[in-house]
């Protein structure tokens, strides 16, 4: 049997998991227009609790472990899907995303560094400003908005880019995801661990002990996404370019 700490994080991704499939399920079972998103706000609305510990306490790693799980639930939606049905399914989700008609994980260069640290640190105050606002609700739509984004293009143009590329399947996948996934599980523990610095601030305690300790946490948030938009910007293209 695993230690209590990995049974913990095992069980908060599976329910992650399970929350975000049936989150989306039940908004295509009800006809809604991109369901996708819909689906993103169930799952938020279900999970925002299970960010607190027992004694109340906002947890990092619970909510890092809860990232996972709506990755991988996003991820496996995204494989089911034609390609035809992602854009009604997501609907203006996608506009900003750049995401080109024949564009491929090997061709299409995830972001410039110059534009992606601005960006990351402009969500990361969306994302402290949610968490003070909505609590725990806030923190996981910014994170299931990132999860659902990235796993449905990443999953897209990789699909495209497979039939074109020499790699045989789990040498591309492997190729595809060592190039994707730092820089994507640094952006996602960086905005999980600033809207624990505003859960911090919200939990009720007050001195400047509670604020120091938000503090902290929002300065080693900003770092962490500073730092995935240095290796998306950097690593990133340097390892998608042998998916050709």
């Amino acid at each position: 049997m695993l230690p209590s700490p990995p049974r913990a994080a095992l069980r908060l991704t599976t329910e992650g998991l399970l929350y975000g499939v049936v989150g989306i399920g039940v908004a295509s079972f009800l006809g809604a227009p991109e369901a996708g998103v819909w689906g993103m706000f169930l799952a938020a609305a279900a999970l925002r609790r299970r960010i607190l510990a027992d004694d109340g306490t906002p947890g990092p790693g619970r909510t890092v472990a809860l990232f996972l799980g709506l990755l991988l639930a996003n991820v496996t939606v995204a494989f089911w899907l034609p390609d035809a049905q992602i854009e009604g399914f997501l609907g203006h989700a996608l506009d900003g995303v750049g995401m080109g008609a024949h564009s491929t994980l090997a061709d299409r260069r995830l972001g410039d560094t110059t534009d992606l640290v601005p960006h990351n640190l402009a969500v990361v105050l969306v994302t402290l400003i949610l968490t003070l606002l909505y609590r725990g609700f806030g923190l996981l739509v910014i994170l299931s908005w990132n999860a659902i984004i990235w796993s449905f293009v990443l999953v897209v143009l990789g699909r495209r880019g497979l039939g074109t590329s020499h790699l045989l399947t789990w040498q591309y996948a492997l190729v595809a995801c060592a190039g994707v996934l730092p820089h994507l599980l640094l952006e996602g523990v960086g905005y999980a661990t600033v809207g624990i610095a505003g859960l911090t601030l919200r939990t009720g305690a007050r001195g400047l002990d509670v604020a120091a300790k938000a503090a902290r946490l929002f300065l080693v948030g900003v770092v962490l996404v500073v730092g995935a938009a240095l290796v998306e910007g950097f690593y990133a293209p340097w390892v998608l370019e042998h998916l050709h």
